[in-house]
């Protein structure tokens, strides 16, 4: 199972420029600060799984404590 992340990218102002989305694919057991290194500072990023996966993690035993 991978940890999709996804960020919001742009250059220039709020009302001016290019605007994009990068995605990166991490490893279950990545650390999250790692992930939070890639994305960078303010940034708005989004984890979620890969489609294909939604099963395998609702069947997977909840270690958060949640």
């Amino acid at each position: 199972m991978k940890i999709v992340a996804i960020k919001d990218m742009s250059v220039g102002n709020e009302t001016v420029g290019d605007m994009w989305k990068e995605t990166k694919l991490f490893p279950p057991d990545t650390p999250i600060i790692d992930v939070l290194r890639w994305s960078g500072t303010n940034k708005n990023v989004v984890l979620s799984l890969p489609e294909n996966y939604t099963e395998e993690f609702i069947k997977t035993e909840n270690t958060c404590g949640f």
